[in-house]
């Protein structure tokens, strides 16, 4: 059964991607959905529910790279005349991000979603609303924070730069410039997760697992190839939290 409305929502080019399958979208938030309830479990001291939930979420991710991991990449055969898999940035990045790859899997897939990018894409991003929330903390958690710097800093379509280069003051729910019914709406938040990888990463302000809550932080900044300053300010439980680095 599939079990998916909008799945990898306005991608470049599309309202509903043609290439991240909507069925590999929910089964992911399945799976991070139970490893939320798992992780409460734990915190709560719920062992039982703990145990069930993870094991559940065992399940899931094995069920998962059964059924999207083919060939070095995450994505579906279909129609019948199709041998290799339709696959995706997004069906790639999602995957990664969760840490659900399987060990000896990683470096092929990140080298491929890689590829797209790099290669295919000339450093551009094929993303919607699900795959674009997590391109860029995924590209930097695996050390390639210089990848998703050129992919932040482009001015031609699709990026925020053209946006910003066609006259934007507010995101767009889609990579196009459209007026009257084509565009669903010129001020949305959907394309915002770029915010918080300028100052998780850029300028390297984190809370710790440890200690929730910004009750202990990191301050790690990573400076890409062509940037040589930044600076980034968050108001927090305990106040304001500030970075500024220059090199």
């Amino acid at each position: 059964v599939r079990l998916s409305k909008y799945g990898d929502w306005c991608r470049p080019g599309f309202i509903t991607s043609p290439e991240t399958p909507g069925e590999l979208v929910s089964t992911w938030f399945y799976y991070y959905s139970v490893k939320i309830l798992a992780e409460a479990a734990r915190v709560l001291a719920r062992i039982s529910d703990w145990e069930r939930y993870s094991s559940l979420a065992e399940r899931i991710r094995d069920a998962f790279n059964r059924e999207f991991l083919k060939d070095g990449r995450y994505g579906v055969v279909r129609p019948s005349n199709q041998t290799a898999p339709l696959s995706s940035q997004t069906s790639n990045i999602l995957p990664l991000a969760l840490n659900m790859v399987p060990e000896g899997e990683v470096g092929r897939i990140l080298e491929n979603l890689l590829e797209d990018i790099t290669q295919r894409r000339d450093h551009h991003l094929a993303t919607g609303i699900i795959g674009t929330r997590y391109l860029l903390e995924t590209l930097s958690k695996y050390g390639h924070t210089d990848t998703a710097y050129r992919v932040v800093s482009q001015t031609s379509y699709p990026s925020w730069g053209y946006m910003i280069r066609e006259g934007a003051t507010t995101l767009w729910e889609r990579w196009e410039l459209l007026t009257g019914g084509g565009m669903n709406s010129h001020n949305h938040a959907m394309f915002g997760s770029v915010d918080s990888w300028f100052y998780k990463v850029l300028a390297g302000i984190k809370a710790t697992a440890e200690e929730p809550g910004f009750k202990k932080i990191v301050i790690k900044p990573h400076m890409p190839n062509g940037l040589n300053h930044a600076s980034a300010s968050i108001y927090t439980i305990r106040g304001l939290i500030l970075s500024l680095i220059h090199i």
